[in-house]
């Protein structure tokens, strides 16, 4: 804790999850998951079967893909960075389709020499190319993921 006169700030690491609405939880955090070059989190069985004793979830709130277990409706990954604050997305499942453009988005910084690279990969892996931005001598291509939330490329 410091002091600062009369008024006491805590000092604590805060970490931030982004959160993101979509159809189709499951796909789409594979999808950022690739895109990122995160890890997918999978769900233990054991804590799954230890909720499920304990009347917090069934069978139906989970999906199994390849051999490994996750929920049905909300999925997420992580840098797998051990050092906080770890950086995470959750995606989770909304009946809704995205209507209006993000009031926020995500940059993905991947470097000059390989922006049209990754923009090309990401379409092919169906990603849609919506315009591009400058600022100064800083530029980025605007893209849309698979459910059509923004992010930018640069």
């Amino acid at each position: 804790m410091m002091v600062h006169g009369d008024v006491y700030h805590f000092e604590m690491s805060k970490n931030v999850q982004i959160v993101l609405d979509c159809r189709d939880s499951v796909q789409l955090a594979r999808w950022w998951a690739e895109t990122l070059d995160w890890k997918f989190e999978w769900l233990d069985r054991a804590l799954f079967e230890k909720l499920k004793d304990g009347g917090f979830c069934s069978d139906s709130d989970v999906v199994t893909i390849d051999g490994n277990l996750t929920w049905r409706t909300g999925a997420a990954i992580n840098s797998g960075e051990e050092s906080n604050p770890r950086h995470r997305m959750y995606f989770q499942d909304v009946p809704e389709q995205k209507t209006v453009k993000n009031r926020m988005h995500i940059d993905v910084h991947v470097g000059e020499q390989v922006v049209q690279e990754t923009v090309t990969g990401l379409e092919n892996r169906g990603a849609t190319r919506l315009g591009a931005g400058t600022q100064g001598r800083h530029t980025w291509v605007i893209m849309a993921d698979p459910e059509g939330n923004e992010f930018c490329v640069s």
